[in-house]
């Protein structure tokens, strides 16, 4: 699979590769502190609680940007539009040199849907191939928090343990019997850092937000990155602007009849 499908794949299921892969960094925004009773030791729960409270939220969001792409044989770099609802789908453009466009992504509830528009081909993929391989209840939503700046897997309040600093909350968890994670949350309960960790084959997948855009109680990230360690190392930056709220007009998603489809 060529480069730019390789990235596709990365961007859409990046939280599936710790198991199938075979900058000056600008801090957070100030935020507001929550109450300081929520963040004792002995209140897990309630500090868990706070936590979602705290998740950005969107019905409709769309942005644009750039992503630099880079493996042990490649640096690239693209132009992507993202385009998401909430709990209905991601929609990526991806474009590389003069504009052109290399590939299209549409993720649903069912399924993830690529077309490499360089090889004329279209790849389906459903969530229960994707659960198989990793053993983790991946969904679109856990895929929309990734590009949010949310919490990848909710925490648990019974499975998770909680270490706290001065300025920052570590939440760890088991999600599945192969995979751990761990978010690293500011004093104000947004998420700054997400790793999701296969201890068994010495594999990661690290998520770094480095700047946010602010729209009322959100904080959505603007500048992040996406790191993966495993068989084949892979490191993304994204940098998006142009952030819009409000749903103009549906998205155009179409397979061409001449396209040659991958089911998996």
């Amino acid at each position: 699979m060529k480069n730019s499908i390789q990235f596709i794949l990365f961007c859409m299921i990046g939280l599936t590769l710790v198991a199938t892969s075979c900058k000056t960094k600008k801090g957070i925004k100030p935020e507001e502190k929550v109450k300081a009773e929520v963040a004792k030791p002995n209140t897990k729960a309630l500090l868990i609680r706070a936590i979602e409270q705290q998740q950005n939220t969107f019905s409709f969001y769309s942005a644009n940007g750039k992503v630099l792409y880079r493996d042990k044989d490649t640096k690239q770099d693209l132009g992507v539009s993202v385009v998401m609802e909430k709990d209905k789908f991601i929609y990526l453009n991806v474009t590389a040199l003069l504009g052109i466009t290399v590939a299209r992504v549409l993720a649903t509830q069912d399924s993830i849907v690529i077309l490499d528009m360089l090889h004329r081909k279209c790849i389906i993929a459903r969530y229960d191939y994707v659960r198989n391989l990793t053993h983790a209840d991946l969904s679109l939503s856990n895929l929309q928090n990734l590009f949010i700046g949310n919490t990848l897997f909710a925490n648990n309040p019974e499975k998770s343990k909680v270490d706290s600093a001065l300025t920052y909350i570590l939440v760890s968890q088991s999600v599945s019997p192969t995979h751990n994670q761990q978010t690293m949350y500011t004093q104000g309960l947004k998420v700054a850092r997400s790793s999701l960790l296969d201890p068994g084959k010495n594999q990661e997948m690290k998520v770094e937000y480095e700047d946010v855009y602010t729209q009322g109680g959100n904080r959505f990230p603007n500048q992040f990155s996406i790191n993966i360690r495993a068989e084949k190392n892979i490191e993304t930056h994204f940098e998006l602007t142009n952030f819009v709220f409000e749903k103009k007009k549906d998205i155009t998603f179409t397979i061409p009849k001449s396209y040659e489809t991958v089911r998996m």
